[in-house]
């Protein structure tokens, strides 16, 4: 047997009265942890420093790298020009 589709008719049956937001009450204040321990505080601080730092080392790292890649790359290209023999003069 297939459930019934919900259409306008459906919501009909809810009650009428909503139920009332949980209030603050002592025992909900009591619950709640002190504002200083949901902070990261120092840990959260040093962690996220040092993961930025690391970025930082790596991009420039990376930075090198690529730019010691492309000039041996371009000194690559210009020896092997260097070694072709000349194009034969193709003019009359």
């Amino acid at each position: 047997m297939m459930p019934h589709a919900v259409g306008a008719g459906s919501f009909a049956a809810l009650p009428a009265t909503a139920t009332p937001s949980p209030s603050t009450s002592a025992t909900t204040q009591a619950q709640t942890p002190p504002k200083e321990l949901v902070t990261p505080g120092v840990p959260g601080f040093l962690a996220l420093f040092f993961l930025a730092a690391a970025v930082i080392v790596l991009g420039t790292s990376m930075v090198r790298r690529v730019r010691r890649v492309n000039y041996e790359g371009r000194l690559r290209e210009e020896q092997r020009r260097d070694e072709e023999p000349p194009a034969p003069d193709s003019t009359p």
